[in-house]
């Protein structure tokens, strides 16, 4: 007695519902699992009873219970079933005795939850695979777009700057021509006419720069940032009261030319904005992590806190064009640049009390 005890104690003490069938399908057994799942009180409501009475009432119509294909098989048979808003495995193995069929074991698992995380996985399969093919698509189209941005920088480079070119000799032609006769004020209309003509050819490269940012594999060097520095400044026209100071420099490996512009633009407009003509600039590194933090430092005129945002707009400029030629692209350039290669740019100045732009740049 103690022995039966302990095995039924055992037996019920297991989650999944348990039931021991006949060679006609009838409960000779079963557990309080499933005695639970089929709503009863006792064993005694399912011992005796077909098992199909129990199960037919959770299948679809498309399903059948494995009881007599395990029986012909003499292999164990599963089944999924989606009842009452749950989802159970059910399986039979049959049970042989000297090669006579004498019943099977019947064990149904409650997987809901296992089958939730299923479907949500093939939901996000799902989700997946239409993001791949929305990104394949859009891969596609972006490759369409910059084939004909491709197209619209030749045109610009080619159909528009030539007519400019031909502009501008043509002044310069008649100027010369009509030496000595033209009066003085249709000379210096002249000059405006080139001048504005070049503005115009700067507008355009400008602009073809801008649209060269990120859309070109640029090479990846390893340099000296302050022979880098050294080359920008020999290249850029800097007054001889002027003095640039560079700080400890570092050795990286990045992309040269594009860091190359960034300087060189900041430079420039250190320069070419300054109010005094004898400016100090600053050039400073330190390093965060896998970034460094380049500082250019001027004490020129500063930015007013409203206009910083602003000047890194396209074509913004904080004074007139008429005073000093400027397209207002550079730092729009600049901010691109940095961006791209994920980093950021912040400029730190009050009006009157100079301007420091700082940068983060990948090493």
């Amino acid at each position: 007695m103690t022995l039966a005890r302990e095995w039924q104690t055992t037996f019920n003490a297991i989650h999944d519902g348990v039931g021991l069938l006949n060679d006609e399908g009838r409960f000779i057994r079963c557990n309080h699992s499933l005695i639970e799942l089929f709503g009863k009180k006792s064993s005694d409501e399912l011992v005796g009873h077909l098992h199909q009475d129990f199960i037919k009432p959770m299948l679809d119509e498309t399903q059948v219970i494995p009881f007599y294909h395990a029986q012909q098989t003499q292999r164990r048979e599963e089944l999924e079933i989606n009842w009452e808003g749950r989802w159970y495995f059910l399986t039979i193995d049959p049970i042989y005795n000297d090669l006579f069929f004498t019943g099977a074991v019947l064990i149904i698992a409650d997987i809901t939850e296992r089958k939730q995380t299923e479907l949500q996985l093939q939901e996000q399969a799902w989700e997946m695979n239409k993001l791949n093919v929305s990104l394949t698509n859009s891969t596609s189209e972006l490759a369409q777009r910059n084939q004909e941005l491709d197209r619209f920088v030749y045109v610009v480079s080619h159909d528009l700057k030539a007519p400019l070119r031909a502009i501008s000799n043509l002044t310069q032609w008649i100027e010369d021509d009509l030496a000595g006769q033209l009066p003085t004020e249709n000379q210096a209309q002249m000059v405006l006419l080139r001048q504005r003509v070049h503005r115009l050819e700067s507008f355009i490269d400008g602009l073809l720069e801008y649209s060269r940012v990120g859309r070109t594999e640029d090479i990846t060097e390893s340099f000296d940032v302050a022979q880098l520095l050294d080359e920008i400044i020999d290249s850029l026209v800097v007054p001889d009261t002027f003095v640039i100071e560079l700080n400890q420099m570092p050795k990286l490996v990045t992309k040269r030319l594009l860091l190359q512009q960034v300087f060189a633009n900041l430079l420039s407009n250190a320069i070419k904005h300054h109010d005094r003509p004898d400016g100090r600039i600053t050039i400073s590194a330190t390093q965060l992590g896998d970034y460094y933090e380049f500082a250019v430092t001027d004490d020129g005129p500063g930015i007013a806190e409203e206009d910083h945002e602003r000047v890194f707009g396209i074509f913004q400029t904080l004074t007139s064009r008429e005073k000093r030629e400027n397209t207002g692209i550079g730092l729009s350039i600049v901010k691109k640049i940095i961006e791209s290669e994920g980093g950021k740019i912040v400029i730190d100045s009050q009006l009157n009390q100079g301007a420091t732009f700082r940068f983060t740049w990948r090493h």
